[in-house]
C-alpha cells in the first residue's frame, strides 16, 4: 500500500467491504480488524490525482450507485483528499473502518530484514479476529516491496487468524485464471482440503479490477461463522452490484 493510491475508486470498495465484514451491522457483533499495510515509503512527491479518484468530483452513473452504498466512507474519503491528507496515516485517524481496528504501518521497504518485520506485524495484530494484507499487487511466492507471499498468510493462518487478502490482475491470463492459480496456491499453503467455498474470492469490477480473498479460519468457529455470514450478505446488498463472488 502506498500513500497515492488513497482515496481512489478501489480504496472506496475496500473499506466498504472490511467494515461491513467487521463492523456493527446493528445486530451488536463484531469483528476486531487487524491490518497488515504493507505499506510502501516513497521520499518523491505524490503524483497528481488520476481517473481512478474522479468519482470523488464528477461521480458518474456506476459511481453514484457505490456512493449510495457507503455515503459515510464516501464523505470520509472525499474531506481526506479534498484536505490534502492523502496518506495511509490519514486513513487511520479517519475512522473509515471500526474503531477497534489495529494498524501495522511499519514500512516493508524498511531496511529490516522481511521476517522480522513479519514478526512485528503479528504481534501487533494478535488479538484481532481477522487479517486484512494489504500489499500493492498481492500475492506472490517470494517477497519483495510489492507483494505479500502466501507463505506469510500461512503463518497468519496458523496462528487463528482469518483472513482477507488484496490480489491485483496481472495481463497475464484471464481473471478467473488467476482466481484459480491463487486459489490453489492458497490451499495448498494453508492446509485446506474441504469443499469449493473455504476460500471465497470477491472480485470488486470497477477499474482497475481487484480480488480479495476471504478465507475463514475454522480454528475459531465463532469467528469463521461470522464472517461467512457477513460475506454473504455483503453480497445479497446492493454491493453485490460490484462484486462477483468466486467460491474457490
Amino acid at each position: 500500500m502506498q500513500d497515492r493510491f488513497v482515496g481512489d475508486v478501489g480504496d472506496f470498495g475496500k473499506y466498504g467491504l472490511l467494515r461491513w465484514l467487521c463492523g456493527d451491522r446493528g445486530d451488536g457483533r463484531q469483528l476486531r480488524l487487524g491490518v497488515i499495510w504493507y505499506y510502501v515509503e516513497r521520499d518523491e512527491p505524490l503524483p497528481a490525482l488520476g481517473q481512478a479518484f474522479n468519482y470523488l468530483s464528477t461521480p458518474g452513473q456506476h459511481e453514484r450507485r457505490l456512493i449510495q452504498r457507503a455515503p459515510e466512507g464516501y464523505e470520509i474519503l472525499q474531506n481526506l483528499i479534498n484536505g490534502g491528507q492523502r496518506s495511509v496515516e490519514a486513513i487511520e485517524d479517519s475512522k473509515v473502518l471500526p474503531d477497534s481496528a489495529i494498524y501495522y504501518r511499519d514500512p516493508v521497504n524498511a531496511p529490516l530484514a522481511r521476517d522480522g518485520w513479519l514478526t512485528q506485524g503479528m504481534r501487533a495484530v494478535k488479538d484481532c479476529d481477522v487479517a486484512f494484507l494489504d500489499p500493492d499487487n498481492g500475492l506472490a511466492v517470494t517477497p519483495d516491496v510489492e507483494h505479500a507471499t502466501y507463505g506469510e498468510g500461512a503463518e497468519i493462518y496458523g496462528a487463528g487468524k482469518s483472513l482477507v487478502i488484496y490480489q491485483h490482475f496481472s495481463r497475464q491470463g484471464t481473471h478467473e485464471d488467476q482466481i484459480t492459480h491463487h486459489a490453489a496456491n492458497l490451499r495448498r499453503v494453508l492446509g485446506i482440503h474441504g469443499p469449493l467455498g473455504e476460500i471465497i474470492a470477491l472480485h470488486f469490477r470497477r477499474l482497475p479490477p481487484r480480488i480479495y480473498f476471504v478465507i475463514p479460519n475454522p480454528a475459531k468457529e465463532k469467528v469463521s461463522s461470522l464472517l461467512r455470514e457477513r460475506t454473504a450478505s455483503f453480497m445479497e446488498s446492493c454491493w453485490g452490484d460490484h462484486f462477483t463472488q468466486v467460491d474457490c
